[in-house]
């Protein structure tokens, strides 16, 4: 696609037609080309599989196992990272372009301490600067304490987002013109997001850093970046001015994406399908088996891009005639569980860990086919929470009642019934399976351990197709192994794992805070359709108000170990009585993606600020 129409002259970034490629010649990424001026912002958004990783390792120079560059340049202060040998590339790295990856906490060598991880950076890259006053300053550029103890401090001593700060603390300690970020608040409760987004801005202004923004979340790119640019399948299907793009998208793809984004009060609509893998991709729009308005032309040719408003590009020629639905609101739930006995009954639990207590008398209850949220940052004990309830923490006080009978503190003591009602999903579905198994292995086994005789007996073939169906799985996932799914299917068949036996409750810990927002909206859906259709009851423990919004029929509010306030959903977001609420709400972003809904007319909209200049 055509690069932005910025003259590359004195760009901190210039990328000029960049194809990425496998070694057997299956394209990656396809003819990618912007420019990015100093102090300039770019996001780069699009689902997993689109290459975004693979472009952004390509900015620093680096190609994964398999993977080659194809054609193209990347110019960085004038010079072609990829054309220099590699004693070039490691003088560039660090003091001209630095990366900052998906997970920042395992990039950080844990056994040293975090003054002299900033203090190594420097010694590599500038070692005219290298000392006390310098490691003072790239902390405090991120709003880190540079005193003794803190510096002394080892990585696991430190919380997610003082992690992370960290981590773009010694990206910036050269003082790079260029700042790579991939996925930089992934997992992070609002308020570290917020201070996060804060700090970068506030980098932005200080040093004159361009900086790329690699992000599934639309509300954090449009938070940072001036300018975006959308990748199907590795090709550019749109870009332009955040604002503009967002505000009035031009690609169905992008239309998709935004209309996936968890909001308060209404149902995300998620897009089925997946992109083509690079040796399945072929002529013609690469979209086009999930467009909505695909014609038979789309199959048949690949679109070129043309304009859709000021420096705004897209690759479709029938942008114009599309036409975007209403967002749904969630609608209201009758509220007829209040003579019920509730499926889980926590009364008093109070935990501790190395004399510390982690909750402290808390008290919650969930009906049958009820959505129950708990909300707070990290370390204020939701994890705990959830794990307690699943018999995988000690308590230290209190009370679990599941149907009105008690449980065990450890899993190892329940009952065969016990361990079947109450099953879990976590953040990181890689952990819920053994790779050396498939995925259909998997599931028969857990069918035979925990359903009830008479079921377990059943546990064939058709049931376990008919598992992997609830959770719009493809037959053929049963003989994949997990590294052959995606992270979207693997936390799908996540879910199907936790439904096998058919429990009462699923506790849902983080689940789609590392999905893409279209997986995260089909996610959703499922949940609330397990919820409304079968009476599963759900503990959905999450940072993100949008998804917390989208989905649950009450809140509750933990803040350092204690239930602070709970109301039902739309109340509490409406009218939060607690000061951690309202500090929660008051972070989430204010974007075009986070609001109700976008429109579409036929006057583009102008961005309200240059694209590619702060």
């Amino acid at each position: 696609m055509k690069a932005l129409d910025h003259t590359r002259h004195g760009a901190a970034l210039a990328v000029h037609d960049l194809s990425i490629g496998l070694v057997n010649g299956s394209a990656i990424v396809e003819n990618v080309g912007f420019a990015l001026p100093p102090g300039g912002s770019l996001g780069i958004v699009g689902e997993s599989g689109s290459g975004k990783t693979t472009l952004a390792m390509a900015l620093v120079g680096h190609t994964g196992p398999g993977i080659r560059i194809a054609s193209g340049r990347v110019e960085i202060a004038g010079r072609d990272i990829l054309a220099a040998n590699p004693k070039e590339v490691a003088a560039l790295r660090g003091r001209q372009i630095a990366y900052v990856p998906q997970d920042a906490p395992s990039a950080l060598n844990p056994s040293m301490r975090a003054g002299d991880i900033v203090a190594e950076m420097l010694r590599i890259h500038a070692p005219e600067r290298y000392g006390p006053d310098s490691i003072a300053r790239a902390m405090g550029l991120v709003d880190l304490p540079s005193d003794s103890a803190f510096l002394k401090r080892y990585p696991h001593q430190l919380s997610g987002g003082q992690q992370q700060r960290l981590a773009i603390a010694a990206a910036m300690a050269a003082e790079p013109r260029v700042l790579v970020l991939d996925e930089p608040t992934t997992g992070l409760d609002m308020i570290t997001q917020k201070r996060i987004l804060d700090e970068v801005g506030r980098l932005r202004a200080r040093t004159g850093v361009a900086v790329v923004v690699i992000s599934h979340d639309l509300e954090v790119v449009e938070e940072l970046c001036g300018a975006t640019l959308v990748l199907y399948a590795g090709r550019v299907v749109e870009q332009g001015p955040t604002r503009a793009l967002l505000k009035v998208p031009a690609h169905p793809y992008t239309r998709g994406l935004i209309g996936a984004v968890a909001r308060p009060g209404f149902r995300p609509r998620g897009m089925h399908g997946s992109a083509p893998p690079p040796n399945r991709r072929r002529g013609g729009c690469l979209f086009s088996p999930r467009c909505p308005q695909a014609r038979d032309e789309c199959r048949a040719e690949t679109p070129l891009p043309q304009k859709a408003g000021p420096e705004h590009w897209v690759s479709c020629p029938f942008h114009a005639e599309a036409t975007i639905a209403d967002p749904v609101p969630v609608g209201e739930r009758k509220d007829d569980t209040a003579c019920e006995n509730p499926v889980l009954d926590i009364r008093d639990l109070t935990v501790a860990y190395r004399g510390q207590r982690v909750l402290k008398d808390v008290s919650l209850t969930i009906h049958r086919g009820e959505r129950v949220a708990l909300l707070g940052q990290s370390g204020s004990g939701k994890t705990t929470l959830g794990r307690c309830v699943a018999g995988l923490v000690d308590r230290e006080a209190g009370d679990i009642r599941l149907n009105g009978t008690s449980l065990s503190p450890r899993v190892s003591r329940r009952t065969r019934d016990q361990l079947r009602a109450v099953q879990m999903v976590l953040q990181n579905p890689y952990v819920s399976f053994n790779p050396q198994f498939t995925i259909g292995a998997t599931l028969e086994r857990a069918m035979r351990m925990l359903c009830d005789p008479g079921r377990a007996g059943q546990a064939g073939r058709p049931q376990l197709l008919h598992l992997l169906e609830r959770v719009r799985l493809p037959a053929e996932a049963a003989d994949a192994y997990p590294a052959q799914l995606s992270g979207g299917e693997l936390q799908r068949a996540a879910i199907a794992q936790a439904l096998a036996c058919g429990p009462d409750l699923i506790i849902c810990d983080e689940a789609t805070s590392a999905l893409d927002v279209s997986v995260q909206a089909v996610v959703i859906e499922l949940l609330r359709d397990l919820t409304e259709q079968e009476g599963v009851s759900l503990l959905v423990i999450s940072h993100d108000l949008g998804v917390v919004g989208s989905i649950s029929d009450r809140i509750y509010v933990l803040d350092q170990g204690v239930i602070v306030e709970h109301a039902p959903t739309p109340i509490l977001l409406a009218a939060p009585k607690s000061d951690l609420a309202r500090r929660l709400i008051a972070s989430r972003p204010d974007t075009a993606a986070g609001s109700t809904g976008f429109h579409a007319t036929s006057q583009r909209t102008e961005n309200r600020h240059d694209p590619l200049h702060p």
